[in-house]
């Protein structure tokens, strides 16, 4: 395991958890990683808050963000974002409408978006 890299609590509770977690992580690109991560930890804590569902699978949730960086279909929002000078590198939306699909579909789920940034403010609880 890298040092420089960050786990979350819920994916390094054994060095086995954390070897599943690596061997995930080795799909894609190594300059991808620390944000899976990051983006898997703030999923974990908005489900903590209560602004999500809470997490009950932080692998599968891990696998889910690597197989969505892969195909380019991880949704906006301000998950794995971290304040270090240059934003990380972020998968986009490969149709313009994806977005809009994408807002309609959390729009039906209760959320508020945010109509300028397109990002989820607020979660039906």
């Amino acid at each position: 395991t890298p040092p420089s890299l960050r786990f979350p609590a819920e994916l390094s509770k054994s060095g086995r958890q954390k070897g599943y977690a690596m061997k995930i992580l080795g799909k894609i690109p190594d300059t991808e990683h620390q944000f899976a991560l990051d983006w898997v930890a703030d999923r974990i804590a908005a489900g903590k808050k209560g602004a999500v569902d809470e997490v009950v699978n932080p692998i599968g949730l891990l696998g889910w963000v690597v197989n969505s960086i892969l195909n380019d279909t991880l949704p906006e929002s301000s998950y794995g974002l971290r304040n270090s000078g240059q934003p990380p590198s972020r998968p986009q939306l490969p149709e313009p409408d994806g977005k809009r699909l994408f807002e309609a579909h959390m729009r039906n789920l209760g959320a508020e978006i945010d109509p300028e940034t397109g990002l989820v403010v607020r979660a039906k609880g």
